[in-house]
């Protein structure tokens, strides 16, 4: 059963001897694609028993697409096992995504007793870094932010192909902002910082005094500034449900890229899936998501017309608690803002495939935010603790409003976030600077703005606590798969060569063996109990039972048979749940 594209001890040893894999620890940094495929290398190098990889697609600039199998065993038997996946670099400046993934091997392949457990029960998938091509754009000059890969794309529909990308107006070898005064824009400076641009409150009689735009010109001279740069698709927007047509960074069709369509074959290949992980712009754990209910008719099959774009109620329950061990994990006492995107992974992956999908971001401005404030909450409280029983508290005083006018969400955040970079991170805001915009003579121009991947991606120094924390969610999420169990197996002689077999399967895990979206989607295989026995000799029930779905944290089903058989002879009972495992147990017939 080996699968082509595993890399081999050959290939292994002469990757050694030619010096490609050279010590990579997991360091506060992000990792260019090269330094990425050294580091999966030297761990399977150094944990053959646990670790495979795999390159499971080719990139358009001919970059590998790896996928890391961890768990430990048989191949047969890693292949039958609950299992989890996680994707992260869907969106190639979505780069926080693989470091933590990178952090969460770096756990697996630790020495620790509860791993070892975990790595003996379930199969773990991994797919750090999708989108090479794009995340690549990090580490070339100009920086640039892209979201998308590089295939060559002619988003405004002109006849080009790419011709009018960003420009590096300054020369500071990264591509910021451009906002320029004039009547014609639909921009105004805050009123609290001038630094930060907002749109023009026209409904409450405010007029636009800036255009705003990413930092560039207009090169195909058609009044539209870099419309029509380097590429290409955006992969979390490429899959099936929810698909934006006609949308330039959907694609041209549902998962037409290498890298999408060997993600999608490699999910439907291994029906042993049941929870997955998404490291992406989505995010259904910082916030609860909205659930519907579904009228259900037979088999739980929907009743409705309408495509179900709501979390069945019925598995709502399970989104909540594991947001809230999510949040928990990170430091996080309330929820914060989700994030949907149209044609994402994780979406198909919960609506058309019915598993258990999550997504997070992993960070965002938002959530360093409400950490900083989690934390000063606590040295508030601990200084209270401290201070002496009885000691009167000097009555505080109540912060009044600057005014009572309706403050613009965005840019109060974005202030916030400013006054954060300017204590821990100044490098993330290039000053405004005037300069001669050669598509607005005469008129004032300026470059600055948010450096490129600052409010996507935490300053490095940030990822080796942020890696932790998010390792130890995930460790805890793998052991949340369903795990089925045999709690009883009986034969009972009941006279003249006839028995009643009795048999419990019993789910240990936290989830349950199907969803029920996964009823719905019809995309999960029931939990079947197969009888060892001859047909003929099956009085009563059916040599093979079709379980419904067996609820976590000890749900149970029970099957009885009605079978002949002669006395100390031997039944083999074996139980077979896609998402639960297998489990074979054999039971003597004795009067």
């Amino acid at each position: 059963m080996k699968q082509k594209g595993f890399i081999s001890g050959l290939t292994l040893l002469f990757l050694v001897l030619s010096g490609s894999i050279s010590a990579l620890p997991i360091e506060s940094k992000y990792h260019s694609s090269e330094e990425t495929e050294s580091y999966l290398v030297e761990l399977a190098l150094a944990h053959p028993d646990v670790v495979q990889v795999e390159s499971v697609a080719k990139s358009i600039e001919g970059r590998d697409v790896w996928m890391v199998e961890v768990g430990r065993g048989k191949e047969a038997d890693r292949w039958t096992r609950p299992a989890m996946v996680v994707v992260a670099g869907l969106e190639g400046d979505h780069l926080v995504g693989t470091e933590l993934v990178l952090t969460f091997l770096d756990h697996l392949t630790s020495p620790d007793g509860t791993i070892n457990n975990l790595l003996d029960s379930v199969t773990i998938y991994l797919f750090p870094r999708l989108n090479p091509d794009g995340a690549e754009r990090y580490f070339m000059s100009p920086k640039m932010e892209q979201r998308s890969n590089t295939k060559p794309t002619d988003d405004d529909h002109d006849g080009m192909i790419d011709e009018d990308g960003p420009d590096d107006l300054n020369g500071d070898g990264i591509i910021t902002r451009v906002r320029v005064e004039d009547s014609e824009g639909k921009y105004v400076q805050d009123e609290k910082d001038a630094r930060i641009m907002r749109e023009a409150k026209r409904g409450k009689g405010e007029r636009g005094t800036w255009r705003y735009f990413a930092e560039g010109r207009d090169n195909d001279a058609d009044e539209k500034f870099n419309e029509d740069g380097t590429g290409g698709v955006n992969f979390n927007m490429n899959f099936p449900f929810n698909y934006k047509f006609f949308d330039p960074a959907s694609g041209i069709h549902q998962v037409c890229e290498p890298e999408t369509r060997a993600l999608a074959d490699f999910v439907v290949a291994h029906p042993n899936i049941g929870i997955i992980l998404t490291f992406s712009m989505s995010d259904n754990l910082l916030k609860t998501p909205e659930a519907a209910k579904e009228e259900s008719g037979e088999g739980g099959r929907r009743r409705q017309r309408k495509p179900v774009t709501k979390v069945n109620e019925k598995d709502l329950a399970y989104f909540k608690q594991l947001g809230k061990e999510y949040r928990e994990a990170l430091g996080l006492s309330k929820e914060l803002t989700g994030a949907k995107v149209d044609g994402s992974y994780a979406d198909w992956m919960y609506f058309h495939r019915g598993r258990m999908s999550l997504a997070a971001r992993g960070w965002s401005p938002e959530m360093q935010l409400a950490l900083e404030k989690e934390k000063k909450k606590e040295e508030e409280k601990e200084k209270e603790e401290k201070s002496e029983e009885g000691s009167e508290k000097p009555a505080e005083e109540k912060e009044g409003k600057d005014d009572k006018k309706e403050e613009d969400k965005e840019a109060k955040s974005q202030r916030e976030f400013l006054e954060w970079l300017e204590e821990k991170y100044p490098k993330g805001f290039v000053e405004w600077t005037a300069i001669e915009h050669p598509d607005f003579e005469g008129q004032k121009a300026e470059v600055g703005g948010f450096t490129p991947y600052i409010q996507t991606n935490p300053p490095p120094s940030l990822l080796d606590e942020l890696g932790k924390k998010h390792a130890a969610f995930l460790t805890e999420l793998a052991a949340k798969l369903p795990r089925i169990a045999l709690r009883k197996l009986e034969a009972k002689h009941v006279g003249g060569g006839v028995f009643e077999l009795e048999v419990e399967i019993e789910n240990n895990g936290y989830l349950p063996t199907v969803l029920a979206h996964g009823l719905v989607t019809r995309e999960v295989v029931p939990t079947r109990v197969e009888l060892d026995v001859a047909p003929e000799r099956i009085l009563a029930g059916d040599r093979i039972a079709r379980l419904e779905p067996i609820a976590g944290s000890g749900g149970v089903e029970k099957v009885r048979w009605i079978v002949r058989g002669a006395r100390k002879s031997q039944v083999t009972v074996r139980v077979v749940s896609a998402l639960g495992g297998t489990i074979e147990q054999t039971v003597t017939l004795n009067d």
